[in-house]
C-alpha cells in the first residue's frame, strides 16, 4: 500500500523522486566491454588459426557462408561460433 500512495503523491504533486542508477549501469557497461574485448581477442586468434589452414577454413576471412555452414561439412565451425557469440554481446551492449 505505502508504494501506491507513493506512486500517487508523487505524480499528483509532479515530484518524482527516482535513482538513475548511473554508476551501476556505467560498470555493468565496462563490464560488457571487457566480455567484447575477450571475444574479440578469441575471435582473432582462431580467424588467424584458420587462415593458415589450406583447406576451406583458409577462406573464412573471405567468405561468410563458408564459415557460416562450416559444421554441416565437419569443420567444427568454431569462428561461426565466436561471431555468432560476439553478435549477440554487441546487441545486448548496443541496447
Amino acid at each position: 500500500m505505502a508504494y501506491t500512495k507513493l506512486s500517487s503523491f508523487m505524480a499528483d504533486k509532479h515530484h518524482p523522486i527516482l535513482r538513475k542508477y548511473q554508476h551501476i549501469a556505467i560498470r555493468d557497461l565496462l563490464y560488457q566491454q571487457a566480455e567484447l574485448c575477450h571475444l574479440e581477442h578469441q575471435f582473432e586468434v582462431v580467424a588467424q588459426q584458420d587462415a593458415t589452414e589450406d583447406t576451406e577454413q583458409g577462406w573464412y576471412g573471405q567468405d561468410w557462408w563458408t564459415m557460416s555452414t562450416s559444421h554441416t561439412r565437419g569443420f567444427g565451425g568454431k569462428q561461426w561460433g565466436a561471431a555468432l557469440e560476439i553478435r549477440a554481446k554487441l546487441q545486448e551492449y548496443c541496447e
